[in-house]
């Protein structure tokens, strides 16, 4: 016999403010206010609920050149 178990999410946050149901299903579905632009969802395209290994390889040779560039402005600002 197949059992089920579940519960009923209260509509209020840990200080006591209340979320509003319609919010919330927009939270969970990313629409509305809550919607990742075009740039976004290109940028970190999702393979079930992670990101591709191609895209973290990209990411952090961007972050690494982003940081080596501003070392290097930092340098030649202390060398002048």
């Amino acid at each position: 016999m197949a059992m089920f178990h579940f519960r009923i999410k209260s509509d209020k946050k840990p200080n006591g403010a209340k979320v509003s149901a319609v919010k919330h299903m927009e939270y969970i579905k990313r629409e509305g206010t809550f919607a990742h632009d075009e740039h976004w969802k290109q940028t970190n395209k999702f393979v079930g609920n992670f990101i591709t290994i191609a895209q973290t390889v990209r990411l952090v040779q961007r972050r690494k050149d982003v940081a080596l560039e501003k070392l290097s402005e930092l340098i030649i600002q202390r060398v002048e």
